[in-house]
């Protein structure tokens, strides 16, 4: 059987809706790929921004001084130690 020119199985593709769905909280679409939400239908990147909150940056920071410091002039030259 024909419709519109297309048999009727490729008619039934035609009309195929795609839903697109997006986190609950930000605005990232579930095309992106590796994008994953959890049951309350908020994104992973939007979890990991949560996350942050929990980091203790001072001491991440205490961590990496003395880190430095350990290796600052260590080339004889009394040059200090760079990290961008």
């Amino acid at each position: 059987m024909t419709f519109g020119g297309f048999r009727s199985e490729e008619s039934s593709l035609l009309h195929k809706v795609v839903v697109t769905k997006y986190c609950s909280r930000g605005v990232m679409p579930d095309t992106r790929p590796g994008m994953t939400f959890d049951d309350e239908g908020v994104c992973s990147a939007c979890n990991a921004y949560e996350k942050r909150k929990l980091i203790d940056w001072e001491s991440g920071h205490k961590e990496f001084e003395q880190l430095c410091d350990k290796y600052r002039g260590c080339n004889g030259n009394g040059g200090t130690c760079q990290a961008e």
